[in-house]
């Protein structure tokens, strides 16, 4: 059984870096995935990504990725508490400045949670509906909402970052110095 390799994986995802974390899930090429991510954390994301380009070539059983991947919206059980992902509601916003787009979060079996409690609720939320890589790119701020909201389903919350993403950008630019410099 897999929960008979928990504690020796994770002795080996914490020898590359103690925060670094580990899932299995299904995959999207393969049976299975298995991912080590910095969860969200920026210094040790080249960790994670040094990890995957050592890891075994994919194949039919087994993927792997240096982030968490989306998925489909199921239920999360944390800390006690079940939640059933598509009953997220998102107001959204866009900061045009950021280029990034800014979400308020409302969850009902959330009310009466610790903020710690929701906020990690929110952050594994974004990350199973956009992934891992899309939330650090086009989500800004993440705020949390204490009352109900009649804003966007989580559908409607992909679809609005998608949206925004392959919008053209004008007037970007970027720096960069080639050669042995």
């Amino acid at each position: 059984s897999v929960r008979s390799w928990v504690d020796a994986i994770s002795e080996h995802v914490r020898a590359i870096h103690p925060r670094l974390a580990w899932e299995l899930s299904n995959g999207s090429a393969a049976e299975h995935a298995f991912i080590v991510t910095p969860e969200g954390d920026p210094a040790i994301r080249h960790l994670a990504v040094q990890w995957l380009a050592q890891a075994p070539a994919p194949d039919a059983v087994w993927e792997y990725f240096a982030s968490r991947q989306p998925g489909p919206l199921g239920s999360l059980l944390l800390d006690g508490v079940e939640l059933d992902l598509a009953e997220y509601r998102a107001i959204v916003s866009w900061d045009s400045a950021r280029a990034r787009v800014d979400v308020h979060l409302w969850h009902p079996s959330l009310d009466g949670a610790s903020d710690d409690l929701r906020m990690r609720a929110a952050f594994l939320f974004l990350d199973n509906l956009l992934g891992e890589a899309d939330v650090e790119r086009w989500i800004g701020s993440i705020d949390l909402l204490d009352a109900p909201t009649g804003g966007r389903t989580p559908d409607e919350l992909r679809a609005e970052v998608a949206r925004r993403a392959a919008e053209p950008r004008e007037g970007n630019w970027t720096l960069g110095t080639f050669g042995d410099g």
